[in-house]
């Protein structure tokens, strides 16, 4: 599942080289608001929690080839239920005090 997620950096998939530019000049004419990203991030984003509990889903699964772990990660991707979401969302501010008050350094989260 990690590989298929791809690099992060600072929040943000790592951008091609070309559309750098673009995607710099859109966030900013679209008033998007950057935080800054501590270097060993304590995994703020909420989406991390939830490929750990895809990644243990299909773990627990087995699969044996590449058409069978493609199959099982959509049906487990589907039966995470919406209100882990909201629950994952709802507790960020939580997990960014945590992470100021270590001023970046891990947290328990």
């Amino acid at each position: 599942v990690r590989a298929l997620a791809g690099p992060v950096k600072n929040g943000h998939r790592v951008v091609p080289k070309p559309l750098l530019c673009y995607f710099s000049c859109w966030l900013r004419n679209n008033s998007v608001t950057i935080l800054d990203w501590p270097s060993q991030s304590p995994d703020l984003n909420p989406i991390e929690h939830l490929w750990r509990d895809l990644k243990m889903a299909v773990h627990q699964r087995s699969p044996s080839n590449l058409t069978e772990l493609e199959r099982i990660c959509k049906e487990e991707w589907q039966r995470i239920p919406k209100s882990r979401c909201e629950k994952l969302v709802a507790s960020f501010p939580r997990r960014l005090m945590a992470v100021l008050a270590q001023k970046g350094a891990s947290t328990q989260y």
